[in-house]
């Protein structure tokens, strides 16, 4: 099956909103791609994939993936939220002309199954396999594994716009939730702050997220409170 076609029976299937179990959705990703279990398969990652991957892999290049748009634009609520208080987290969004840079893993097919796992606790994400143009292979210092390769393959994880988990919010807006909530697997500023450190590290800081983070910044430097609890700006504690 031609892998445009692969994307759209997934996308219907997911927002079918029919009961499907993890390892149908798995095994439905592989067949109609004729792929098995034992094949190798590209993984990109765009957020907390990179730094903290549920899989091994052989080797990960830097690469691009056009038509996407990385943004905080999924409200958790469980593993950086509640359901009183949600949090918010990355996500990719379709978009005409936008691009976006991440991490592809070269891995077993078989290790997309915890991934899916992972991803689709919620089903705010549908499965897409996408073309990627890979660089430079991370981490490498062999010239001739570190140099470009052509277009390949990769799965990913799109954000399902009718999901009521996806916002579309404002940089303040994002900022807010982001400093205001935490859940089960810690707070969204403390992904918000290892996602930016782990985007600059492999050499592909995001524009936008940038500019969330000087906010972030700010807001953090505004609220600072010294060791015997004062308030930094408050002139009538000093």
């Amino acid at each position: 099956m031609p892998w445009q076609k692969a994307n759209s029976r997934i996308k219907q299937l997911v927002d079918s909103d029919i009961d499907f179990d993890h390892h149908s959705l798995f095994t439905d990703v592989l067949e109609m791609v004729g792929l098995q279990p034992d094949d190798r398969v590209q993984y990109f990652a765009y957020g907390s994939q990179i730094w903290a991957p549920c899989f091994a892999h052989r080797r990960q290049s830097v690469a691009t993936v056009e038509q996407l748009l990385r943004e905080y634009c999924i409200l958790s609520y469980l593993y950086r939220g509640t359901d009183r208080h949600p949090g918010l987290v990355l996500g990719l969004q379709e978009q005409t002309g936008a691009q976006v840079q991440g991490m592809v893993f070269d891995i077993r097919a078989q290790d997309l199954a915890p991934i899916i796992a992972q991803e689709m606790v919620t089903n705010v994400y549908y499965p897409a396999w996408v073309i990627t143009r890979n660089h430079s292979e991370y981490g490498s210092q062999d010239q001739e594994s570190s140099a470009a390769r052509g277009p390949e393959r990769a799965l990913t994880f799109i954000a399902r716009s009718s999901s009521h988990h996806c916002v579309r919010l404002s940089l303040a807006q994002q900022a807010d939730l982001i400093l205001s909530s935490g859940g089960a697997r810690g707070t969204s500023l403390a992904y918000f702050q290892q996602t930016q450190l782990a985007l600059h590290q492999a050499g592909v800081p995001d524009e936008r997220l940038t500019e969330l983070e000087q906010l972030i910044n700010r807001r953090l430097a505004e609220h600072a409170v010294p060791l015997d609890g004062r308030h930094l700006d408050d002139p009538e504690r000093a």
